[in-house]
């Protein structure tokens, strides 16, 4: 189905295209992933190397990495997971949550404007610091938002709330180590409180007890407020139009 959004862009949903693409990268060698323990992988659809498999006849271990008949059993599984798919939200289901934003750019071409908003909000929710993905510059993530249709974005509720929002707010967001220069991104929230904030801090903030991030609070027009998440009172912003901006006490030290 074709569809148009407020830039008056026509795309199509390719289901076929999306599919063939993820069966290119469940075909991709599997490797471990220096950057974690060693249970884990590289693959973008085969996230850990060892596996209590139930299509040996019984739930025995197997490595993929070591034993490649073990590998093409998998990938066999999971070719006919991806063939039940019926929408690309059930494709990016299937990819691993890392990978997501990296498909995303791959498959973006191939998404109806309804299939790019339903994608985007499940990737956006489901990611780690998604705001901190080195797939995407700003500028076009900002651009991928400003393509999405905004009633699909968000749920009937969000957007309502988003409708109403002042023309200008104060808001809200904690950094942590892993992402201390992203003070000026695009996720914010309106909660002043320590809860609130270590939404956006990561499990860092109060981990043992101790507190490892900061927490900054800025000024924005509702003219630059992308879109509004209800479930973390989550903000979505420009952020070249935040102003204000500076580090404040969110929490008791």
């Amino acid at each position: 189905m074709a569809t148009k959004n407020a830039a008056g862009k026509n795309r199509s949903t390719n289901m076929e295209a999306i599919l063939n693409h993820a069966m290119e990268l469940l075909n991709q060698p599997v490797t471990e992933d220096d950057m974690e323990d060693f249970l884990c992988t590289n693959h973008p659809l085969l996230p850990y190397r060892y596996i209590s498999c139930y299509l040996t006849g019984g739930y025995n271990g197997i490595d993929i990495i070591k034993n490649p008949k073990d590998l093409e059993m998998v990938r066999e599984a999971k070719r006919k997971e991806l063939n039940e798919c019926a929408a690309p939200l059930d494709v990016f289901k299937i990819i691993v949550r890392k990978h997501r934003f990296r498909f995303l750019k791959d498959c973006e071409q191939w998404l109806s404007v309804e299939d790019l908003s339903t994608v985007l909000r499940y990737i956006w929710d489901t990611s780690e610091y998604a705001d901190n993905t080195k797939v995407w510059s700003k500028k076009d993530i900002a651009r991928l938002f400003s393509e999405c249709d905004l009633r699909i974005l968000m749920s009937e509720e969000e957007y309502e709330a988003y409708e109403a929002l002042p023309d200008e707010l104060t808001v809200y967001r904690g950094v942590c180590r892993s992402n201390k220069k992203l003070v000026k991104s695009f996720s914010w929230t309106l909660e002043e409180d320590a809860v609130g904030i270590g939404r956006y801090l990561g499990y860092d903030f109060l981990r043992f007890g101790s507190v490892t991030g900061k927490a900054y609070t800025a000024k924005i027009k509702k003219q630059d407020v992308i879109a509004y998440f209800g479930h973390r009172s989550e903000v979505i912003v420009n952020p070249s139009k935040l102003y204000e901006c500076e580090q404040y006490e969110a929490y008791a030290a």
